[in-house]
């Protein structure tokens, strides 16, 4: 099996990324003319590193959020003492829970742009004359009316905060 760097093809696909969301998950221009200057092997071994690097940050997202829900969570436990201590640890929990949110939604798009790349390579190897998935290199998902993961994380976030707000507000009157 032919041994792929993955980090020198992302340098050759990825030009010029920035911190910028819409800059991040765009794959380079020229991503359809190095796929075809690939060889099979090189493909399938960078098909295989791809689906690695899913499940990676899959599973990162997971790992994430396992700590960082239950620990913003946790202070709940401590909060009715005083009504300072209860603002404190709301605060430090509100920031917890936001941080989880903007590193999980990270997360999100560098799978996504994993996606992207992966769905073009597999395009390429089918030899078929559409990719499979239906938003092609410009986008990162396609657009759909239902409830997304990313929907959900911010509802999530937002519920913790205004829980977290409830009880530091009320803590004053009680």
């Amino acid at each position: 099996m032919v041994n792929v760097d993955l980090q020198q093809w992302n340098d050759r696909t990825m030009k010029n990324t920035t911190r910028d969301d819409q800059e991040f998950c765009k794959p380079a221009e020229k991503l359809e003319e190095l796929l075809e200057q690939s060889s099979q092997e090189v493909l399938l071994a960078l098909l295989i590193k791809y689906a690695d690097e899913w499940k990676h940050f899959s599973n990162q997202i997971w790992s994430i959020s396992s700590i960082f829900i239950p620990l913003s969570l946790s202070g709940i436990a401590f909060a009715f003492d005083k009504p300072f201590k209860t603002s404190v640890i709301a605060a430090f929990s509100i920031i917890l829970i936001w941080i989880w949110y903007f590193l999980t939604d990270r997360a999100q798009m560098i799978i996504d742009n994993i996606w992207k790349i992966y769905a073009a390579i597999e395009t390429k190897l089918l030899k078929l004359k559409e990719p499979l998935i239906k938003s092609g290199l410009t986008e990162v998902v396609p657009h759909r009316r239902r409830v997304s993961l990313r929907k959900i994380r911010l509802w999530i976030a937002a519920t913790i905060t205004g829980a977290w707000l409830f009880t530091a507000i009320t803590s004053f009157f009680l």
